[in-house]
């Protein structure tokens, strides 16, 4: 996979600040340390603009959509072309460029299995957030069949942070006794390396359903898909996603196909985030538990759209350079 981080994306006389890059090393308390993130982007900019070696300065964030959290920098910065991956932002200031469509562009995934695929769904998380576990809590309680489990017991990241137990998160150790005999090893990642950019296109296309959990679940300013969506929709999977209510509407309205013909997605219309986790799990038992001839009908009358949603977006680096050199 591409991290766009270490390829120049933006033309060469762009100063282009990312707020990941310039932030990195600094403990930052996101929901509190606004002044002093606005601080450190402040002298990263004042720093460049006085080297003189630059016509233009870009703001790059890919930060979950938390996009309010720069608005006062921003401004402060008229000058400054402002990025952002989010579909739905209502300041005009922000300009909308995919990057983890970006990410997911290094190669071109297999065409999605025409045959039905040897595993129905799969749950594939690294790192055991809250709605994560509220939804593998469901799942326990339900025992959907025909799926893949990759969870971790106990995750120690390669940099050394470390998250509690999943039994200890479950807080119930009748559910989790229930349920951990099918987690999977979790997916790790070499040190220092951002788990986005991991190719998984040969192990998604043994798996018709992604049960995506995305990066953010309540509401902020706009939807924010991540590669966790991208990823399943470029390898031309069904898919389920626990994210911001309106996820599946507004990847709808963007173009890409949705399969509401054979997927129940009411609960992305559902605001309270344990409802709408209780309904995903609810959904994917009842897949589950189609007959073999049902499901694979399922599977070949989506084929046009899972299809279409690999191919629906120019997914080339040159393309989106052009898109991003346009603006300068």
């Amino acid at each position: 996979m591409l991290d766009i981080r270490k390829i120049k994306m933006f033309p060469d006389d762009v100063f282009v600040l990312d707020h990941v890059t310039a932030l990195q090393g600094h403990k930052i308390n996101w929901g509190h340390d606004i002044g002093k993130i606005e601080s450190i982007l402040q002298q990263n900019l004042d720093a460049a603009i006085a080297s003189n070696q630059y016509k233009h300065y870009a703001f790059n964030t890919s930060l979950d959509g938390w996009v309010k959290l720069f608005d006062n920098f921003v401004q402060t910065n008229p000058n400054l072309l402002c990025f952002t991956g989010c579909l739905d932002v209502d300041n005009p200031r922000w300009i909308w460029w995919p990057h983890w469509q970006i990410v997911t562009d290094t190669d071109t995934p297999p065409i999605t299995n025409p045959s039905l695929p040897n595993l129905r769904w799969q749950f594939w998380v690294r790192r055991p957030r809250p709605h994560r576990i509220e939804l593998i809590k469901h799942i326990a309680r339900l025992q959907p069949e025909q799926g893949d489990i990759i969870f971790p017991h106990h995750l120690i990241e390669p940099t050394g942070r470390t998250y509690p137990t999943t039994r200890e998160l479950f807080q119930d150790d009748h559910l989790y006794d229930s349920i951990q005999s099918q987690f999977n090893p979790a997916v790790d990642i070499p040190q220092g390396e951002n788990g986005a950019y991991q190719s998984s296109y040969q192990l998604r296309s043994q798996r018709a359903i992604d049960v995506v959990t995305e990066t953010m679940t309540d509401s902020q300013n706009g939807i924010y898909f991540s590669e966790k969506t991208h990823k399943a929709v470029r390898s031309g999977q069904l898919f389920l996603i626990l994210g911001q209510q309106h996820c599946i509407r507004s990847l709808r309205d963007y173009g890409y196909k949705t399969f509401d013909n054979v997927i129940d997605h009411s609960y992305d219309a559902e605001p309270h985030m344990p409802t709408r986790a209780k309904m995903i799990a609810i959904e994917l038992d009842r897949l589950s538990k189609l007959s073999q001839s049902d499901f694979r009908g399922l599977w070949t009358s989506t084929y046009n759209d899972r299809l279409h949603n690999q191919q629906y977006k120019k997914y080339n680096v040159e393309y989106w350079k052009m898109y991003l050199h346009s603006f300068f």
